[in-house]
């Protein structure tokens, strides 16, 4: 039986998606909810966090036009469907759930 792409990109996908709900709990459980303008604050508290948040920010902001040009390359619609993921949950689901349509779509 061989290994598919898509397949590994789908249990990565669940994988991200479950890591990523776990570790917004704690965010949630704080008192008085999740607060965004603490949240902005503490995620530039230092520049450790700083790094990360501008890392990231790059990250996707180079991946996104990724997502355009290949998906209309290869004919993939909804291309941005992806980008939902990332306003829901968190910015790791964009790369895994476009990784894993274009693997479908390509059937590898």
């Amino acid at each position: 039986m061989k290994f598919k792409q898509s397949t590994f990109y789908l249990w990565l996908l669940i994988a991200t998606i479950a890591i990523a709900l776990i570790a917004t709990i704690p965010l949630l459980q704080e008192p008085g909810g999740f607060d965004v303008a603490r949240f902005v604050r503490d995620a530039t508290v230092n520049n450790s966090a700083r790094f990360i948040g501008i890392d990231l920010s790059l990250a996707v902001s180079a991946f996104i036009p990724f997502m355009y040009f290949e998906s209309k390359r290869i004919g993939l619609k909804r291309w941005a469907l992806p980008l939902i993921g990332m306003f829901t949950v968190g910015a790791c689901v964009v790369f895994p759930w476009f990784l894993y349509r274009r693997a479908k779509h390509l059937k590898i």
